[in-house]
Formats: C-alpha cells, structure tokens, sequence
C-alpha cells in the first residue's frame, strides 16, 4: 500500500489550489487525482453536515483507508508522493492520524494574514450562492451559531485563521524538520516560493516552474463582475476588531515559526 511521503495542509485560500496544480505538473511529483481528500481529517468518522452546500462536502470526503489508498494506485518511480487537503489544518484529529499513518512525512503550510483569508472566505462563499448573509459582520456573529448547528468547517471564517493553535499540534507531533511553512505573500515571487518547495520535497527545483505560475483561485473580483454581483467589502471597524481577536494568535505564531508577522496587525487592508 503506498501512502503519501508529503502533505500539504492548508491554509484555505492562501493559494493552495496553485501550489496543487504546480505540484501536479512536475515531473517527479505525484498527486492525487483529486484534491482535498481530507482523509486524514475524517478517518472512519460518520460525516453529518448540516450546512448550506454541505451535502456536495460530504460525498467528496473520503473517510476509508482503502478508498484512500486507491488515490495512490498510479504512483511509479515519483520521488514526492502527496496530497493537498486544507482541512487538515483545522482539524484536531488530522495530525495524530498523520503521524499513525505517515509519521515522516514532511509537512507544507501556506499561511495568509487571517483576516483577509477570513473575507476571501466569506466572498467565496458569496459568489457561489451558498451564504445567507451578504454582511461580512453578520455571518461572523453567526459562527458559534452555525457551528452548534453542525455546519462544516467551512463556515468557520474566523475560527479557522487561529494559525498557532492549528500549526502547534503539528509542532509538537512531528519534527520541525519535517514542517515548512510559507506565506501567502510569497506567492508574489512564485518561482522563488515553488523553488523552495521542490528544494525541500527533494525533487528538481527548476522544473516545471516557470509555466506553472497561475493563481487558479484569484479571478474572484473578475467573477463578482461576470455575475453582475457587488463584492462585499472588509470594513475598517470589523478589520480593526478581528486584528485584535488574532493579536494573542500572532505573537505566539510569530515565535513559533520563527517570522515577522507585524504587518498581519496593522489597518492596512490587503489583497483578495
């Protein structure tokens, strides 16, 4: 049975989708057919959603070690053997069944200033149908709600930015050898970012770089337009109010990984 050597975890929108999609491209890389299995987030669990588009969630999660390691049927003579599966950031059980299953396996992270991931998540979910609020403000005074309602982990905008809490379980089963963690703002310098990668998978760090930078999960402004929508905007006091919800989670990432994240805490807003 071959199990993946390599995982990356997340973060949502932090350009996951492309770093999966450049991963797929090069030659001594495999991937698995689908992305976001999330198998290692809900392994033998019955999975019950209950929230607006969580009946598509829930036929997509694989839950079987069997069906699991179907994925990996057509590995041949690839060095890195992975999968891309947000959801194991979030999730309390996913990084004890990692270290069960795969326990030197290296680990990925794309991190982005939590309260831009939080809104590029709730436009997400604006723009295909699924939110039932148009306020940004609503839907976060929401999220205890919904989740005492069982609606996936999805909905959970603000919760799912606490990067220390989520990164901190990882630290503590794995070596920190074996984690690497980014920056969604490195994607500004892509070739850079996926030279990194590959250098610490162990494969070919010039190949399939160059045609492989596109960000498949950036053209939500442009979507917004072709739909005739209005993009909901980040106000400056719900900006201002979830800086400091996040204060305490920012400085303790900060020594974690060892980063400056200062400007995660200023008013400035971001992209996305």
């Amino acid at each position: 049975m071959t199990l993946p050597n390599f995982l990356v975890i997340g973060a949502a929108r932090s350009g996951t989708t492309t770093l999966y999609y450049c991963l797929k491209n090069h030659p001594q890389v495999y991937v698995t057919p689908v992305l976001e299995p999330r198998f290692f987030a809900f392994e033998g669990d019955k999975v019950e959603f209950d929230g607006p588009g969580d009946g598509l969630l829930k036929r997509r999660i694989i839950t079987k070690l069997d069906d699991y390691a179907e994925l990996f049927d057509r590995v041949t003579d690839e060095i890195a053997i992975g999968e891309v599966s947000p959801a194991y950031l979030t999730s309390e059980s996913a990084p004890l069944r990692i270290r069960h299953y795969v326990p030197n396996a290296k680990i990925i992270a794309v991190l982005r200033n939590p309260v831009e991931r939080a809104m590029s998540s709730f436009r997400l979910e604006v723009l295909q149908g699924l939110e039932l609020v148009d306020d940004f403000a609503t839907a976060l005074r929401q999220e205890e709600c919904r989740m005492k309602n069982n609606w996936s982990y999805v909905w959970q905008y603000k919760r799912r930015g606490c990067y220390y809490t989520q990164l901190k379980r990882y630290f503590d089963l794995f070596a920190k050898e074996q984690i690497k963690v980014f920056l969604f703002e490195d994607w500004k310098n892509g070739v850079e970012l996926l030279k990194k990668i590959f250098r610490f998978l162990g494969v070919n760090e010039t190949a399939a770089v160059q045609e492989n930078i596109g960000h498949h999960n950036s053209t939500a402004n442009a979507r917004f337009e072709s739909r005739g929508m209005e993009r909901p905007e980040l106000s400056a006091d719900v900006r201002l109010a979830l800086i400091e919800e996040y204060r305490e989670e920012v400085d303790k990432l900060q020594d974690l990984i060892d980063c400056d994240l200062s400007s995660w805490l200023t008013a400035s807003p971001g992209e996305g």
